[in-house]
């Protein structure tokens, strides 16, 4: 644990449950808001994350403590218990057999989240209704408590350092972690080509490491494009976002980063659902054909993935042309 603001002289501690992805804890910022403003200096606000995102929520001042999650096992089962034996309130915002089940054995008084095949011995359990935002979502459970939400809004929480660049570029993410998700490497080629010949800008590219080699079957001019995924920090990944002069992206991690700073940027977006999980981003333009196919949304929506037959790129993605994306390059950068 890390203690953040050494504010441990308040009366009531709550642990929040949302450990992973880049996007679902952006999505979560008001949620920590909302919760601290309520609780104010009367609460200790803490959450359970992975520590590859420590540098997300490490600088929100509406969070006292991280802890960091390891992967329960038979050594560190007792390690939870102990942990959890703290808290007068747990929220899950994801669901979780093993730490809900931890809240339960360790007597943790409020057991809060919503009520979706994985929590179990819930006090308190809402329905998921995939029809809402995820964001709005989270704030359902302070809702349903009687905890006024008086601001939707994401908001900055970054602190980071403001590094020189002497040239404007542009910032893509080509790749997630379900093929589903993904374009055509063919067309991304001719999209960092136009922006390179045409645009005559450079193009960062910015992903986890296995995405290094499905970038270097794409690249042809390595003095204008840099492959970066899998070779920088994340904290140094948010700051080449911050600076980039547009993020192209397919519906992953990074394009929520982007709206944290409001930055124009485009979303390739296909078989997962807009509604549920767009980008909290008036500057963001989102190409989808979905209206095209009755199979949409067929990822990650549980009540979705068994009509999926996409075996390859997902015919709602193959549907996004390159002249698509180019118009939208062409209207935000003038």
């Amino acid at each position: 644990m890390i203690n953040i603001r050494n504010k441990m002289n308040k009366k009531y501690k709550i642990l929040v449950i949302r450990y992973d992805t880049i996007g679902d804890t952006i999505f979560a910022i008001p949620f920590y808001r909302e919760l601290k403003n309520y609780y104010k200096k009367n609460g200790i606000i803490d959450v359970l994350i992975d520590y590859r995102y420590k540098c997300l929520l490490e600088n929100c001042k509406y969070i006292d403590n991280l802890i960091f999650y390891e992967k329960l096992n038979i050594k560190n089962f007792f390690k939870y218990i102990k942990i959890f034996k703290k808290y007068d309130k747990v929220y899950f915002l994801k669901k979780s057999s093993s730490f809900s089940t931890i809240a339960f054995l360790s007597f943790v008084k409020n057991r809060i989240g919503f009520n979706v095949k994985g929590n179990r011995f819930l006090t308190k359990s809402f329905y998921y209704d995939e029809s809402k935002h995820i964001s709005n979502l989270y704030l359902d459970l302070l809702r349903a408590e009687n905890i006024p939400v008086k601001n939707t809004n994401l908001e900055n929480i970054f602190i980071l350092q403001k590094p020189e660049y002497s040239y404007e570029f542009i910032a893509i993410q080509a790749f997630s972690r379900t093929y589903l998700k993904d374009w055509q490497n063919e067309k991304w080629k001719i999209i960092i080509e136009y922006i390179i010949n045409t645009l005559k800008l450079k193009v960062i590219l910015l992903g986890s490491e296995k995405d290094y080699n499905e970038y270097e079957n794409i690249i042809t001019n390595k003095e204008m494009v840099f492959n970066l995924a899998g070779k920088i920090k994340l904290e140094e990944t948010i700051n080449l976002i911050k600076n980039c002069k547009l993020f192209i992206g397919i519906d992953s991690g990074l394009i929520h980063v982007a709206s944290v700073f409001k930055k124009k940027s485009i979303l390739l977006n296909g078989s997962t659902s807009i509604t549920h999980w767009h980008p909290l981003n008036g500057n963001c333009s989102i190409i989808n054909k979905s209206s095209e196919f009755k199979c949409y949304p067929c990822c990650f929506l549980a009540y979705e993935q068994k009509n999926n037959k996409c075996l390859q790129t997902a015919k709602c993605m193959q549907a996004i042309t390159c002249d698509d994306v180019i118009s939208k390059i062409n209207l935000l950068i003038n």
